[in-house]
This record gives structure tokens, sequence and C-alpha cells, in this order.
């Protein structure tokens, strides 16, 4: 493939990624522009030796829903948003799937969360019209809430603090923005509109584009993943709206170009023993100069330590020890103790990443 083919191949998929659940055009974006100092404070590469450490990928659900949003409950229940069928499931250990709630046609889920509270909250998209979902884990509806006091132009996910605060990741105007628990109150907590810059800071003089995902961690702050042209990153995000960024790869076209596609977080080392601080299990996608894609599970400690969990392997849905089992398409992480969830959309296929 020419140089300039692949460029636009990839930026294609990166939008379809960020954006396929809004079933909407993606708005006009202006270049990056990356802060160069906090640019490149690690690196994924292709030629990283394969540690797998002892991992296992399997499949529990195979040509099921097109499953995106993931998230897990204590008792290892899995839920997920399927935006192409406009419902909610939840998915036993085993893969077992079972609906808990649908809506009609052109009303769509976006992300899916699992708050401290017990309830799962998700955005519901109607014709550009956005509204806070908050139901049981067995789809009774408690509230549908209008977002108040600021206006999101494309919300791609959500997360919820635990003094119940909802946090929107808008993707079309660059920021993080806080809604109430009760719906009825909204800020922006970090970024604004027009600002397409990567750069650290504090409410809106920090810069946030190309956001991905976006999750409450248990030490109390934000994580934001993104990736925009040539940069993905991890981004933290502090309840004063103080950003941060943890974790970033930097990188120039006609090169192999690595994205973060998610990620979950955990106080859980790269053999998943208990640690002080939170680690990140980072899902990853490089184009290589080659023309191959290749699709990958990596542990980044809280040092910044790169270890391989998945072998950096060719394109495919094949099960097996970890450096040589393969993804097609996975989009959405999640994690409950030791085990990793993925979903893979080649095939609406749920993964299993297990520690042997």
């Amino acid at each position: 493939m020419k140089n300039i083919e692949k460029y636009l191949f990839i930026l294609g998929l990166i939008s379809m990624q960020i954006f396929e659940s809004c079933k909407k055009e993606s708005p006009v974006t202006a270049p990056v522009q990356v802060d160069s100092q906090k640019s490149s404070l690690a690196k994924v590469s292709t030629n990283v030796l394969i540690d797998s450490s002892g991992y296992t990928v399997s499949t529990i659900v195979r040509n099921g829903p097109g499953l995106r949003g993931l998230c897990t409950a204590s008792d290892g229940t899995i839920y997920s948003a399927a935006t192409d069928d406009n419902k909610i499931y939840k998915i036993s250990p085993q893969g077992t799937v079972s609906l808990i709630a649908s809506f009609p046609p052109k009303i769509y889920p976006i992300g899916l969360k699992l708050a401290s509270n017990g309830y799962l909250y998700s955005i519901l998209d109607s014709s550009k019209f956005y509204r806070v979902l908050k139901m049981t884990t067995t789809g009774v509806v408690i509230a549908k809430m209008a977002i108040h006091n600021v206006k999101v132009h494309t919300p791609n996910d959500l997360a919820v603090g635990d003094d119940g605060t909802i946090y929107i990741s808008d993707e079309g105007d660059q920021r993080i923005v806080a809604i109430t628990p009760d719906g009825k109150s909204g800020s922006v907590l970090a970024g604004r509109a027009g600002f397409y810059q990567t750069v650290d800071g504090k409410g809106d003089k920090a810069g946030l584009a190309g956001l991905v995902s976006l999750k409450f961690l248990m030490d109390g702050y934000l994580v934001a993943a993104q990736q925009f042209s040539t940069y993905t990153s991890l981004r933290k995000i502090t309840k004063d709206g103080t950003v941060t960024t943890i974790y970033s790869v930097n990188q120039e076209p006609g090169g192999d170009l690595s994205y973060i596609n998610d990620f979950s977080a955990s106080h859980r080392d790269k053999n998943m023993k208990v640690t002080a601080k939170e680690n990140f299990f980072l899902l990853m996608t490089t184009f290589a100069a080659s023309g191959n894609t290749n699709n990958y599970i990596v542990h980044l400690s809280d040092k910044n330590v790169i270890t391989d969990i998945t072998g950096e392997n060719p394109y495919g849905l094949m099960d097996g020890p970890g450096n040589v089992a393969r993804f097609a398409t996975p989009l959405a992480m999640a994690i409950w103790g030791t085990t990793l969830y993925v979903t893979d959309n080649r095939m609406n296929a749920l993964r299993k990443i297990a520690k042997n």
C-alpha cells in the first residue's frame, strides 16, 4: 500500500473507532498540536521482545451482538452496549448472553459504565439529542436525564465518579463535561471547544483532542485515552480539572503507527499481582509500514514500563497462548480480578485473556 493510501486508511479507521457508536458524520477538525515536552514518555515498538507472561486467550462469545461499551461487576458479570442493534446485554463469565434493555430505532447507547452505586449508565443518542441513561442491572430504567447548562457536540464515552458525578467525554468539542448526579446541572471540567492541542494544564488551559474512552479509577481520578493523527496517549484528569499526561506515543507518518483503542486500570502488575498504584492494560493496534495491521495488549506499569501481555501478531481471530493469539478488530476492554475481556468486532466476539 502506498504511504498516502495507508495514511488515509489509518485516519479512516481511527475515525470509525471514535465515532462509530454515534452513527453520524465526524465534525471537521484542525491538525493536532502536541506538547513535545510531554510526548514520547515511553514508546510501543513493533520490535518489543514478546513476553506473554503466561496468559491464554479464549473466545467466550462468537457471532454474538456487536458489542462495544464494556464493563464488569464485582461478581464477574459483564455488561455491554451494542450500538448495531440498540440494545444492552449482560454476559456471564462463561459467555451466556442475556438481553436486559432495548431501545427504539435510531436511539443508540454510547458507552456503558457500572458505577459504585450499583447502577448502569450510558448516553442515549437520538438524532444528536443526548440524554444520560441510569438503569438497574436488570434493565429497569431509573432516569433519562437531559444534559443541562452545557451542550455536548459528539459524546463518545462517559464515566461515573464515586460521588455520583457523571463525566462525559465530548470529542466534538474536545472537553470533559461534568454532570451533577441528578442531571440538573452541568459544567466543563477540562478542555475547550476549538482547542485542538494535547497540552497539560487546568480547566480550559488543558488541550484534549481525539478522545476515545473515559474511565473513573479506583484512586479517584479520571483517565481518558486519545488517538489523533500520529499521536496517542493516556491523560489523567483530577476532580478539579487538572490534566496531565500519563503516557504517550508520538510517532512520525510513514513509519509504524501505534494507537490505544481502549484501556483498563487496576492495582495489578504484569503478572496480576496486587500493587500499590494504578497500572494499565492497553488495547493497541499498530499499522506497520509494511502494510500489516497488528493488534495486541500490553501492560503499562506506574513507572511507564511496557510489557507484552499478548504478542503483536497479524490480523486474525485465533485463540491460544498470549504470544500466538490473534485479534481482528478489538475495540473495547474491561477487567475483572485477574481476567481481561476484549470485544472483537470482526466476528462479533468477546475474548477472554486470563493468567494461567
